[in-house]
């Protein structure tokens, strides 16, 4: 007799004043194969192999889609959802939730993030830009004129150390001048930045207390997808790996999709915008823009991780 296979499991409504059910945190070990399905998103642990599904599916990357590291978004309804990479989801005129929040972080003081600014402004949105001080100015970055214009313009500009160190695998002092450095610089053009960004995301419990005693209120790691609200640890914000070249405008909603789920904070970091062929850390114009009109059309809270920040101080 032939072995049945039995449904995924689900999650189901709950009853009124029942426990929400909650996601798990990404799964550490590539191996779990665990499968984990809310509205809209799917989210798979992929194995160290090819899966078969993406094998079947040439359109999709061969690897987990690095936007949220070991973790892989993909579609479990069968409506069409930007299939042709130019329509997002209907719109909503659903009232402002409370969640989730979303923030959108720019790394590294890169010129094509003026752009990005742009885009953002024309539709009343602000975000967090994590500056490297002694970069600025360089060919491919932007001047300091243009860091105080974004400050003054509402965009909130946060410390990224001097020359985008990799702190733990220098020595705690030098990690310590990297910081101090960087946040002297900022204020001494009139900022005022309140949130760290560690580079590449490397952060120790050392190199945490070195951001707090340099006066920041807030350090934003890489690691898992959706922060809590108010956070777990403020000095290790969780933050899906970095938006890449083939991520599109629907992985984006589909991980503010999960943070809805979540009842959380999405902390979205971008790097280059625009075409790049040095660098796979960039996002094209249209996904971005796309991604950016349909957070406004669902009226999707976007404010800069300051703001958030500033709510559980």
């Amino acid at each position: 007799m032939p072995q049945q296979v039995r449904p995924p499991k689900r999650f189901r409504p709950q009853e009124e004043g029942s426990p929400q059910p909650r996601l798990p945190a990404a799964c550490e070990s590539s191996r779990c194969g665990i499968g984990i399905r809310v509205p809209g998103v799917e989210r798979l642990c992929a194995p160290e192999s090819t899966p078969a599904r993406a094998r079947a599916h040439p359109s999709r990357p061969s690897a987990p889609s690095p936007i949220v590291g070991s973790v892989w978004l993909g579609r479990v309804s069968s409506r069409p959802f930007l299939r042709s990479r130019r329509k997002l989801p209907p719109r909503s005129t659903a009232p402002a939730h409370e969640h989730p929040v979303v923030s959108l972080t720019f790394d590294d003081g890169l010129a094509s993030q003026g752009l990005a600014a742009d885009l953002l402004e024309e539709r009343g949105l602000r975000g967090t830009f994590y500056v490297p001080s002694g970069m600025l100015g360089k060919p491919g970055r932007l001047r300091w004129e243009d860091i105080v214009r974004l400050a003054e313009r509402g965009h909130e500009i946060g410390g990224h150390t001097e020359t985008h160190a990799a702190l733990p695998e220098i020595t705690l002092e030098h990690a310590r001048q990297e910081i101090i450095r960087d946040r002297d610089a900022l204020t001494a053009h009139g900022l005022k930045p309140v949130s760290f960004a560690y580079p590449m995301g490397k952060c120790t419990d050392e190199v945490e207390e070195l951001v707090r005693s340099a006066g920041y209120v807030a350090g934003r790691g890489i690691g898992g997808v959706v922060e809590t609200l108010p956070p777990l640890n403020a000095y290790r914000l969780r933050t899906p790996h970095s938006v890449r070249t083939w991520t599109t405008a629907e992985h984006m909603a589909g991980l503010v999709r999960a943070a809805e789920h979540e009842e959380g904070w999405l902390i979205v970091p971008f790097h280059h915008l625009g075409r790049d062929p040095q660098s796979s850390y960039t996002t094209p114009t249209r996904e971005f823009a796309a991604f950016l009109d349909w957070l406004v059309d669902r009226n999707v809270r976007v404010t800069p991780v300051c703001s958030v920040i500033s709510l559980y101080e």
